[in-house]
C-alpha cells in the first residue's frame, strides 16, 4: 500500500476479459504455468508479477487479459498510512490493525452490514480511528 510497483488498477463493470494481445500492459492476466517458485501454478496475476517472472525467466503462457480503463496514482494511500503512523504514536498494535483493515476493505467486492460489540480494551481503536481528520470525512 505504501510504495507499490505500479499504478493502482480500478476496474468497473465495463472491463472484460479478452484474449491476450501480446503486449504486457497494466492489468491482470490469466496465465498457464507449472511454476510454484513465484506463481501458484495457473491463475490470475498482475502485470508486475508477470514482469518479475519474465525477469527471472520463469516459463508461463498468458491466455487472457483484463486491462482497466481507469487507474489511480500509485501513492494514493501514502498520506493515509503516514497519518495513521503519526496518530498512533508508534503503537504497532494500533497501526497494524488499522492498515490491515484498510487493505482488506480495498480488496472487498461485497459489503456486509454487521453489529459489532466493542469490549472496553478495544474501544481505544475506535477512539483513535475517529481522531484522524481524514476519517471524519467518510
Amino acid at each position: 500500500m505504501y510504495d507499490p510497483i505500479e499504478e493502482r488498477m480500478r476496474f468497473d463493470y465495463n472491463d472484460v476479459w479478452e484474449k491476450y494481445d501480446g503486449t504486457l500492459k497494466l492489468g491482470l492476466y490469466y496465465t498457464q504455468n507449472d511454476d510454484t517458485s513465484l506463481f501458484r501454478k495457473s491463475d490470475i496475476y498482475s502485470s508486475s508479477t508477470i514482469k518479475k517472472a519474465r525477469k527471472h525467466k520463469i516459463r508461463h503462457t498468458i491466455v487472457r487479459q483484463l486491462i482497466p480503463k481507469y487507474t489511480e496514482p500509485k501513492n494514493m494511500f501514502k498520506l493515509v498510512v503516514d497519518k495513521t503512523l503519526e496518530y498512533s504514536k508508534g503503537d504497532s498494535q494500533m497501526y497494524k490493525i488499522l492498515i490491515n483493515m484498510m487493505s482488506g476493505m480495498l480488496a472487498k467486492t461485497k459489503c456486509y452490514k454487521v453489529n459489532i460489540k466493542l469490549i472496553p480494551i478495544k474501544t481505544k481503536y475506535l477512539h483513535f480511528f475517529v481522531s484522524i481528520p481524514i476519517c471524519n470525512l467518510l
